[in-house]
């Protein structure tokens, strides 16, 4: 009798302790949890490393438990850990949607658009109504320069989610690039509708609003943003340059100063220092923040644009020129640089013969869209320089703008500018530079000769 219940006693704490090793995990899984929605992601990192040490973890618990460790390494800035973490889990458990959305979103911040994409498909195939990655293959979109399929993917998260800003916001920033300026002002004023404190939608909406010459409405934009978070750097940057617009220089340098401390790697914090010390009078401390922000980031359009200005008023016009011309190889469509060219032919002078030779202004598919746009200014900008009878003279060097478009844009800048006129000859490469049957691309050198009436 007494040897049974030994043994009976034995199974009993034989199944306690069973019981007591399959608690930790959940026990740990939580406190991970926690960890992640505190940002404390050095110890939910730690504590999800001792949680997939058990053994005998179910697949899909374990995948689970990968996910959160990709998270939590993607947030401590470690792309690399954060898809391996990714990768086995969805290898452990193909049909868990959130690791394939999650490896999307680390793609998209490695700019790899086109393979962020594929995950938030996978995603979308498993969960057909999941928002995040509807919402996040719209944004795919936008960097593929697929501006119509993020409209529509955005609208269908819209729907999904009526009450969430992110993808209103979202469709008005795709409208803005397809250029349907009104549609996108009445996407960001709706998101600020759903939620009053949504900085990102009164950030677009200002700087839409900029763009139209209503400063002072971006102004009270950027303040209700502010009131919200008054210590985030981009907002003060963007109330800085919204206060550039107004002259209100001395409130520009204070918010432009504060961004820069709150960020020091805010590049565009030092190129709009300069900007400001460049309209005060002080070029030569604005020409040293402007060095110290090419050093930083030599691919920001905007510094060597403001340089080019602070160089047209030192009376050196041919650096000027070569600034500028660095600037649009940079950023094609470059508010900035078209209207230092609009301002540097001066009010009202005009030529006989005008040439406009840009650099490529579609390198690739995604940039047809704003490259189009561009073609079209430079035409609009060129066209008023021309006097009645003039010739105007035009040229790409894009493979990614049809003839038929490219001809197209330069139409619609002429009508922008007021201007009417015919085509004398369309042309291309010349004979020293042929075409190779097999390589369409070998043909991207098109050009209008035209002249104005």
């Amino acid at each position: 009798m007494r040897r049974r219940l030994i043994i009976c006693l034995m199974m009993q704490l034989l199944g306690v302790a069973s019981a007591m090793a399959a608690e930790p995990v959940e026990v740990l899984a939580d406190r991970a949890a926690a960890s992640l929605a505190r940002g404390e992601f050095a110890d939910a990192s730690r504590t999800i490393t001792e949680a997939l040490a058990e053994d005998g973890l179910a697949k899909d618990r374990r995948a689970s438990l990968l996910n959160d460790q990709g998270i939590a390494r993607w947030r401590m800035g470690d792309s690399r850990g954060a898809i391996a973490s990714f990768n086995e889990a969805v290898t452990l458990y193909p049909e868990l949607p959130a690791a394939y959305n999650n490896r999307g979103n680390v793609l998209l911040g490695l700019n790899q658009p086109a393979e962020a994409a594929k995950d938030f498909e996978r995603a979308m195939l498993l969960a057909p109504n999941y928002v995040a990655a509807i919402n996040n293959r719209a944004i795919a979109n936008m960097q593929l320069g697929k501006y119509t399929e993020a409209v529509e993917d955005f609208e269908r998260a819209a729907n999904l989610a009526p009450t969430s800003p992110a993808p209103i916001n979202g469709r008005g920033q795709a409208q803005l690039m397809l250029g349907h300026t009104y549609a996108a002002i009445r996407d960001f004023s709706r998101a600020i509708a759903l939620d009053p404190s949504y900085r990102s939608g009164y950030r677009n909406r200002a700087e839409l609003k900029l763009r139209l010459d209503r400063d002072e409405e971006a102004i009270a934009d950027l303040n209700s943003a502010l009131e919200a978070a008054p210590d985030d750097p981009g907002l003060l940057l963007a109330r800085g340059k919204a206060q550039i617009a107004t002259k209100q220089y001395q409130g520009a340098l204070r918010d432009i100063d504060r961004a820069a401390e709150l960020d020091p790697k805010l590049v565009p914090a030092i190129a709009e220092r300069g900007h400001v010390l460049a309209l005060t009078g002080d070029y030569p401390a604005a020409l040293t923040a402007f060095s110290a922000a090419i050093a930083a980031d030599p691919r920001l359009a905007v510094t060597f644009v403001y340089r080019a200005w602070t160089e047209m008023k030192q009376g050196q016009p041919e650096l000027g020129l070569t600034d500028i011309d660095r600037a649009m190889k940079l950023d094609p469509e470059s508010a900035e640089a078209f209207e230092f060219l609009e301002q540097a032919g001066g009010e009202h002078r005009t030529f006989d013969l005008v040439m406009a030779d840009p650099p490529a202004f579609v390198k690739s598919k995604k940039d047809f869209h704003q490259g189009g746009r561009a073609y079209r200014k430079l035409a609009r900008l060129c066209a008023g320089r021309v006097r009645t009878g003039g010739f105007l003279f035009l040229a790409s060097c894009s493979h990614h703008m049809p003839a038929e478009e490219f001809r197209a844009q330069v139409a619609r800048g002429l009508h922008e500018a007021g201007r009417s006129g015919r085509i004398l000859y369309a042309t291309g490469a010349a004979p020293d530079h042929p075409v190779h049957p097999m390589l369409p691309e070998s043909a991207y050198l098109k050009a209008l000769l035209l002249q104005i009436d």
